[in-house]
């Protein structure tokens, strides 16, 4: 048996463990990827029956609601139909892209699980990918599997030598496991600056912000995010860290603070984070009493995304409004 067929049968084992011990939609979409994984362990070690599986497996996935994860999936399946025998000829980098795809969409919705599985056949798939070992290093990192987090940002720098972009993400998931992230977060954003890697030391200030904001120091978070705002380059991941500062804002009281960040994200964001942005604009202006906000924010009342802003919003004294205020003029002349 093959490395990727011995894997993918491994992982299709984690995915219906994980299908058998849930309910509802997540068992549903667990046992389906269990089946394509079932599905590519069979056409690699070319057993017989795989094209049995692999036309299961597609049925399996049609059944799935529409969406990103249907389409990853049924990618995947359609990479080996038609090629039951002699399947180790397929691309492996086409297979771990799809498994990378597939471990993004799973993620995003917080089941690791899955994720991990697809991207440990992503790394057998591709052995010398520095980004499905990056990834991989965080799935392990986030389940609390600090040795094999190690073990896998150890083969990113391996692989893409000490200066490359993996790399010096895999320094930022290093830090988080270290003894002192915030110092080791700080020494891996000063060498994304240095490497001219604005993406990577807006990520460097992203974690070191959560970092910061556990240990209680507000203000140092808050610093962090402004900081990260300014080096993103997307503006959708300028608007996600601008709910960010919003929500450590309303922690810290500073409603004013919370106000001008939300309205960074409407300047910024795509259409889902501004529905958002305005719906907690209007929570908050009904926290603080500001019928002027209500009355601008009113028909954000119909939108179906739930508010996080806080009802009890309280008022500080001192506040950051100010300088987000003339830091957002700024970007916003910048970008014109």
């Amino acid at each position: 048996m093959t490395g990727i067929a011995r894997t993918a049968r491994n992982g299709a084992e984690r995915l219906q463990a994980v299908a058998e011990r849930s309910s509802g939609e997540r068992a549903r979409r667990a046992a389906a990827a269990a089946v394509v994984l079932r599905a590519v362990a069979a056409a690699s070690a070319g057993a017989e029956g795989a094209a049995f599986l692999v036309a299961r497996a597609r049925g399996e996935v049609a059944k799935l609601p529409a969406g990103p994860e249907r389409a990853v999936l049924r990618r995947m399946v359609e990479l080996y139909e038609g090629r039951a025998e002699g399947v180790e000829g397929s691309p492996g980098r086409v297979l771990t892209g799809l498994l990378v795809a597939y471990a993004g969409e799973v993620e995003r919705s917080g089941r690791l699980e899955e994720a991990d599985a697809a991207l440990e056949l992503a790394c057998e798939a591709a052995p010398r990918d520095p980004e499905a070992a990056l990834h991989a290093g965080r799935i392990a990192r986030k389940l609390g599997d600090a040795a094999r987090a190690r073990r896998r940002y150890a083969e990113v720098r391996a692989l893409d030598a000490p200066c490359g972009r993996f790399a010096r993400l895999a320094s930022i998931g290093e830090a988080l496991i270290s003894a002192e992230p915030e110092r080791a977060l700080g020494r891996a954003i000063r060498e994304a600056v240095r490497a001219g890697d604005a993406e990577a030391a807006a990520i460097g200030h992203e974690e070191r912000a959560a970092v910061r904001r556990a240990a209680g120091d507000g203000s140092g978070a808050i610093r962090d995010l402004c900081a990260a705002m300014a080096r993103f380059v997307d503006p959708v991941d300028r608007a996600r860290v601008a709910h960010a500062l919003a929500d450590q804002a309303v922690a810290a009281g500073d409603a004013l603070a919370a106000r001008e960040a939300l309205l960074l994200v409407l300047e910024q964001g795509d259409t889902v984070q501004q529905a958002h942005a305005r719906s907690r604009l209007y929570t908050l202006s009904l926290a603080l009493g500001d019928e002027l906000g209500v009355r601008r924010w009113r028909d954000a009342r119909s939108s179906k995304l739930i508010s996080l802003g806080l009802y009890r919003v309280g008022r500080s004294m001192a506040t950051a409004a100010p300088t987000l205020a003339r830091w957002r003029d700024r970007l916003e002349r910048r970008l014109r």
